[in-house]
């Protein structure tokens, strides 16, 4: 039996949805504690450490720069950008606190393994400071990575990290078990699918090589053990820190195969729980935390799934709120008066552009512009608030198809309380088709240098294309800078007719839990999570903490925990 701590840390917080519980590492205690090990989930991506990272005085010059920004000019962004990169400063003072936290852990706990969940943000540069400090420090320790930017881009982010033993690619509930075998000596590597690690035949001092078993995915996700948040795995989902809203792992992969699409390179096509599994998690949830909100995990959730979840939701009369993200082929007017019945609240559709010709040969999206247009305008209608994401400017956008997206957005989004565009630049993923075929499309990049900007810059998903970060890549010979300009410049246009912008699903679900509309909580709580406005972020939590299912408990209100006290239990409250 081993003592696993599992950490997650993105890097400063940017956006509300990084509050909320992390299914992922809660799904890997479950799968451990079924097999007879002990599990810490140490979640960095809460208000204390936010607290933390927050230098004096800033917030309120950002309030500042945030009302100036509202004119669109490159003086207010350029200031926004300065007191970011004082922000960003600052940040690498926590690198150091963190990991004497984790020590004094490790020691308490007689840990012999930890892992880290390695985020495509900034995250990532911390991750690799503290496996080159627990090398030095506890060099007996096994260090496993995980996470998005291991299954994306594998080879490329165990070089960046340097410091470990082995990585986990794609979902790690069966392959985690496999490595824990393997440093018992139960069980060789070659038998453990999904894992990277270093090629023992070449010697140490040289550039390493990596041998990667291909993961095995699990067909039946009923089998999978139930998540874990309880106090003494996950003792930060108690503190009042974090949000009670629960991912729930519906479905994994998705059949469609849009060029620009990553999740079905190492997810692959649809696997599901059924409806009764899902059910029963939730009610276990909500026993526990009385969790009234949640997000579906699936990329795209299988119409049959949903429908059934919602039947017994309603046939079990179960108090609960989601989001999820669907494909408009999925979805028929009929079904989505029962579904928001159930509680849905807020869909995500992948809309991309509404120029048929770039749907089918750019995006492969299977599906047309009038079939997006009704689909979408059904479900607002309904009082569900979709988000639609849009590229632009698409590889080989043209000024007529640039004209049809434009309408298709000021008819449907223009005025409409309901919906959102949410925009991005093209940019291509690794094993997608824009990648395998970049000069098909028109991108031009240097793998390496590509790739590790992605895996180390922050996700600024909701903050103007002025203020993103910016790629090492060329489309049809125009910079990320030159798209980002372009892409402004369309948001300039669209927000005179009254068009929401940038607010995803997870942040609509997340208003709604707090009683605010969507633009609203965006508009007060961009600049507060840019820049550490603690008193509305501790606010907010306040306020969607309070909205839990009915006759269950109250969740836990905000309390700084004595994490070095040693008369307080590790997972108080």
């Amino acid at each position: 039996m081993s003592h696993v701590i599992l950490v997650t840390y993105s890097g400063y917080i940017k956006t509300p949805s990084s509050l909320a519980l992390d299914n992922g590492l809660a799904n890997l205690a479950g799968a451990l504690i079924q097999a007879g090990h002990e599990v810490l989930i140490e979640d960095y991506n809460r208000l204390s450490i936010l607290e933390k990272m927050t230098p004096p005085g800033i917030s309120e010059m950002a309030t500042e720069a945030f009302k100036a920004a509202n004119t669109a000019s490159s003086d207010s962004f350029a200031r926004i950008r300065e007191l970011q990169d004082k922000l960003d400063s600052y940040q690498e003072r926590i690198v150091g606190e963190i990991f004497e936290d984790l020590s004094r852990l490790i020691v308490q706990h007689r840990t012999s393994v930890i892992g880290f969940k390695c985020w495509g943000s900034d995250g990532a540069a911390a991750v690799k400071r503290w496996c080159e400090l627990i090398r030095g420090r506890f060099p007996e320790l096994k260090i496993l990575l995980g996470g998005s930017c291991c299954s994306v881009a594998p080879e490329h982010t165990a070089r960046y990290i340097g410091n470990f033993d082995l990585m986990a690619i794609g979902e790690a509930e069966e392959s985690i078990l496999g490595m824990l075998e393997h440093f018992e000596g139960r069980r060789a590597l070659s038998e453990v699918s999904g894992v990277l690690y270093r090629d023992p035949r070449v010697p140490k001092d040289a550039e390493p090589r990596y041998i990667k078993n291909p993961p095995a995915l699990l067909k039946d996700l009923d089998q999978l053990p139930y998540p874990n948040y309880s106090r003494e795995v996950y003792p930060s989902a108690w503190t009042g820190e974090k949000l009670n809203m629960v991912v729930l792992d519906e479905s994994r992969g998705c059949p469609v195969q849009c060029n620009f699409c990553v999740h079905p390179t190492y997810a692959g096509s649809w696997r599901v729980k059924s409806a009764a599994r899902i059910v029963e998690e939730i009610k276990a949830i909500q026993s526990l935390m009385g969790t009234r909100y949640f997000r579906l995990a699936g990329s795209n959730t299988p119409p049959s799934v949903l429908k059934q979840m919602a039947r017994r939701v309603l046939d079990e009369g179960i108090d609960m709120r989601f989001s999820c993200f669907l494909h408009v082929n999925s979805v028929k007017s009929e079904d989505l008066p029962p579904l928001r019945e159930a509680g849905l609240r807020c869909v995500f559709y992948g809309i991309e552009s509404a120029d048929d010709r770039l749907l089918k040969e750019v995006a492969n999206k299977k599906t047309n512009a009038d079939r997006m247009y009704r689909v979408t305008k059904a479900t607002t209608e309904q009082r569900i608030f979709t988000t639609g994401s849009f590229i632009y400017p698409m590889p080989f956008e043209t000024p007529e198809s640039r004209e049809k997206t434009v309408t298709f957005i000021k008819d449907l989004f223009g005025g409409n309380a309901y919906a959102s565009a949410q925009f991005l630049n093209p940019a291509p993923m690794p094993d997608t088709e824009w990648w395998r075929e970049r000069r098909k499309y028109g991108f031009e990049f240097n793998d390496a240098e590509y790739i590790l900007k992605m895996i180390t810059s922050p996700v600024r998903h909701m903050f103007p294309p002025e203020l993103q970060e910016l790629l090492p890549y060329r489309l049809q010979g125009k910079t990320h800078r030159d798209l980002a300009n372009e892409l402004g410049a369309l948001i300039a246009e669209l927000k005179n007719d009254k068009v929401i912008y940038n607010i995803s699903d997870d942040v609509a679900i997340i208003a709604h839990g707090c009683g605010m509309h969507p633009s609203r909580l965006k508009d007060e709580l961009l600049p507060a999570f840019m820049f550490g406005d603690l008193q509305k972020i501790r606010k907010m939590i306040e306020d969607f903490n309070a909205k839990r299912c009915r006759s269950e408990r109250p969740f836990a209100t905000f309390k700084e925990p004595n994490r070095r006290s040693p008369e307080l239990p590790l997972g108080s409250a």
